[in-house]
C-alpha cells in the first residue's frame, strides 16, 4: 500500500509538471510569435516557415502533453527539448531578420536626408574611413623602418666581419713582430 501511495504522489507531481510546461508552451512567447509571423511574411522572410516549424513543434509538445500516458513521458520530454531549442534558435533568426529590417528602413531615412545634414552613421563611415588610412599609412612607415633596420643589420655585419678580420690580420702581425724580435736578439 505503501508503494501506491508513493506511487500515486509521483503520478501527481509529474501531472503538475506536466501542467506547467503546458502552460508554457502555450504561454506569451508563441502569441508573440504568433503577431511577429504576418509581418515576416510582408517582408517576404523566409523565416515564415521557420517559425511555422517552430509553432507546429510546440503545438505537438502540448497535444503529447495531453496523452500523459508513462509510456509517453520520455517522448514528451524530447519532444519539449527540441521545440524549445527550435524556439531559442527561431528567435534568435527572428531578431536577426528585424535587426536587417531596421536597418532596411533606416538606410531608406538616411536616403531621404538633405545634402547639408550628416547622420550619425555617415559620420562613423567616414571616421572610419580615415582610420583606415591612417593605420595604411601606418603600415607603410612600419615596413619602411623595417627595411632600414634590417639594412643596417646587413652593414653592422659586414663591419662585424671586417673588424674580425682586422683583428686577425693584427694578431699575425703582432706574431711575426714578436718572431722577428726573437731573430734579432738572437743574432745581437
Amino acid at each position: 500500500m505503501a508503494s501506491n501511495g508513493s506511487s500515486s504522489t509521483v503520478v501527481g507531481e509529474m501531472q503538475s509538471s506536466l501542467d506547467r510546461v503546458r502552460r508554457q508552451l502555450s504561454s506569451t512567447s508563441t502569441r508573440h510569435l504568433l503577431q511577429v509571423l504576418p509581418a515576416l511574411q510582408e517582408h517576404g522572410y523566409p523565416l515564415y516557415m521557420q517559425t511555422q516549424l517552430v509553432l507546429q513543434a510546440h503545438k505537438e509538445a502540448v497535444n503529447s502533453l495531453g496523452e500523459n500516458g508513462p509510456a509517453k513521458l520520455g517522448t514528451v520530454a524530447t519532444v519539449v527539448a527540441v521545440a524549445n531549442a527550435t524556439a531559442i534558435e527561431a528567435t534568435k533568426e527572428v531578431e536577426a531578420a528585424m535587426k536587417v529590417s531596421l536597418r532596411a528602413t533606416l538606410g531608406s531615412t538616411t536616403n531621404k536626408l538633405t545634402k547639408g545634414q550628416l547622420d550619425d552613421l555617415t559620420i562613423m563611415m567616414e571616421t572610419l574611413r580615415v582610420k583606415d588610412d591612417e593605420l595604411h599609412q601606418l603600415l607603410q612607415d612600419i615596413r619602411a623602418r623595417d627595411s632600414t633596420i634590417n639594412e643596417i643589420e646587413e652593414k653592422l655585419q659586414e663591419i662585424a666581419e671586417a673588424a674580425e678580420t682586422a683583428a686577425s690580420a693584427a694578431r699575425s702581425i703582432d706574431e711575426e713582430r714578436r718572431f722577428f724580435t726573437s731573430e734579432l736578439e738572437r743574432f745581437a
